[in-house]
């Protein structure tokens, strides 16, 4: 479970897709988040050469497009989760850790997925 210590920044990146986090604790009540991340990743566009999960030409019509469409789905859970978080900090919310969480576990999975 990720913590978020009081007055302190934690930074999460991942190389491979070209993702940053920046979540920054300003005080009890203040939070700031700063979130890089390539359009190319949202809105559910991306070539299938992108993906090692699916650049593989040896793979059925079948695997192909399941692997596509697990690439589709954490795309969408990291892309939902991360706009949650900025609504929440938007909206003063300080409990970020859990939907934090969700999107770090989505991008994690997207980078093991990535060429």
């Amino acid at each position: 479970m990720i913590t978020l210590p009081q007055h302190q920044s934690k930074r999460f990146h991942f190389r491979r897709l070209n993702v940053s986090i920046e979540v920054i604790r300003l005080s009890d009540r203040n939070t700031n988040v700063k979130i890089e991340m390539p359009s190319s990743l949202t809105g559910g566009g991306f070539k299938d050469s992108e993906w090692k999960e699916t650049s593989d030409e040896s793979l059925t019509r079948e695997e192909l497009s399941q692997r596509r469409h697990q690439i589709c789905n954490q795309l969408q859970i990291a892309e939902m989760s991360l706009d949650i978080l900025n609504q929440r900090v938007a909206d003063g919310e300080q409990d970020l850790e859990r939907i934090l969480q969700m999107a770090i576990e989505s991008l994690d999975e997207l980078e093991h997925m990535a060429a």
